[in-house]
């Protein structure tokens, strides 16, 4: 069979359908691939910010555990020195009424 004319022309318009196809796939493909880099982008940036908030509120709470633990320690030392205190007044009380006693006594016997 001779090759025809139209045969060549259906094989050219063959390859320019693929060429036709193949371009406009590649001028889509291209916006898509802008669109997949920018959500990759978005992704990454919103995951910086998720660890840096994580990291934030991690260091906040470590600060507030610590600042629990002392207050419950001074409050625990303030209570006992407190406590310190009135033994140390009480203790002092007694030692003055013990010298008001022996002034007493020291009056009394410079008078006989």
């Amino acid at each position: 069979m001779a090759d025809t004319g139209t045969d060549r022309i259906r094989v050219i318009a063959d390859n320019a359908w693929l060429l036709l196809f193949s371009r406009l796939a590649a001028g889509l493909s291209v916006p898509g691939i802008l669109a997949g880099l920018g959500w990759v982008l978005y992704a990454n940036t919103e995951l910086a910010v998720l660890s840096s908030d994580i990291r934030r509120h991690e260091t906040e709470i470590t600060s507030v555990e610590r600042r629990m633990t002392i207050r419950e320690t001074t409050a625990y030392t303030r209570e006992d020195a407190a406590a310190y205190e009135a033994r140390v007044n009480r203790d002092i009380d007694r030692i003055l009424i013990e010298l008001r006693a022996f002034r007493q006594e020291l009056r009394e016997s410079r008078n006989d």
